[in-house]
């Protein structure tokens, strides 16, 4: 079993979400997105994404032709989507994205951008509803960008076919056995939380989740955990993408913060005070904490 303990904190969140994140009930102002695992954007900041096996590049070292940067290219089934005032979920799951972050020094229009697999040609989409785009610091690639996001409907790829991000003067081989995945369909995860039952203070306690992998192949799992209490009614805590070796578990670790505690009278009454609510394309965990009195 493969430990990662995630660095985005949940809470610091970004300027833009207070005020859209977190359904009050006690004057709690409220806990902004957080997005968890690394690497896909400034350390310890919201909307990054692990390192993965099948990323030869990352911001630290990209491949650049021309005037393009490509600092990550990666194949999930679904995406988190805000999917009310104060939560997100998990859309399309059965739906193969490549999404792909770019850096571009140009005048680089995004009808300029293919992925090329095999002979088939594909334009880059757009979503109506996007976590890291709508409630996120990222954006869509689009023309005088310094950079952006571009994303791939795979849902009719050949999974024979080298997969190659294609723009005039250069092109980024996207590798890391892409088309065994596709050839795999939508992923089999099984996935639990882990908190403890009771509780002191207002530090709240690490979230572990433990996902397990049920393919033979390699495969991206992607939730989505909101929470519940201690005085607010719903909000997201962070979107959890991280590769997963064919057949292991996994076991990360999400960091919230609490930016209240309940009334007097609701403390040790034996009611959750505390409940994580986990969404991905296997189901849902759901995980209970009771705050107590310190002894």
């Amino acid at each position: 079993m493969r430990r990662r303990t995630l660095l985005a904190t949940a809470g610091l969140g970004l300027a833009g979400l207070v005020g859209l994140a977190g359904c009050l009930t006690t004057g709690d102002p409220g806990s902004a997105d957080g997005t968890t695992t690394t690497g896909d954007g400034p350390t310890s900041t919201p909307n990054g994404d692990s390192t993965p096996i099948d990323d030869p590049t990352s911001t630290d070292a990209s491949t650049t032709a021309g005037e393009v940067s490509v600092r990550s290219a990666r194949l999930q089934y679904g995406v988190v989507v805000p999917n009310s005032p104060d939560s997100i979920g998990l859309s399309n799951p059965g739906t193969p994205y490549l999404i792909a972050r770019v850096a571009v020094d140009g005048d680089l229009p995004r009808s300029d951008f293919t992925l090329a697999i095999g002979d088939e040609r594909y334009d880059p989409a757009r979503l109506d509803r996007y976590y890291r785009t709508d409630w996120g610091e990222y954006g869509w690639y689009e023309r005088g960008r310094p950079g952006g996001l571009l994303l791939f409907d795979l849902s009719t790829a050949d999974p024979d076919g080298d997969a190659r991000l294609t723009w005039p003067g250069g092109e980024y081989g996207v590798d890391g056995e892409l088309g065994p995945r596709l050839a795999a369909g939508t992923p089999e995860f099984s996935a639990s939380l882990s908190v403890p039952e009771t509780h002191e203070g207002l530090d709240a306690p690490p979230v572990g989740i433990e996902v397990t992998n049920g393919d033979d192949v390699p495969r991206r799992f992607l939730g989505a955990l909101n929470r519940i209490g201690p005085l607010i009614a719903y909000t997201p805590v962070a979107r959890v993408s991280e590769m997963v070796p064919a057949g292991e578990t996994v076991t990360m670790t999400v960091d919230d913060e609490w930016s209240g505690m309940p009334s007097d009278d609701r403390i040790g009454d034996g009611e959750p005070d505390v409940t994580y609510r986990f969404h991905y394309a296997g189901g849902e965990a759901v995980a209970d904490i009771r705050i107590v009195e310190s002894a």
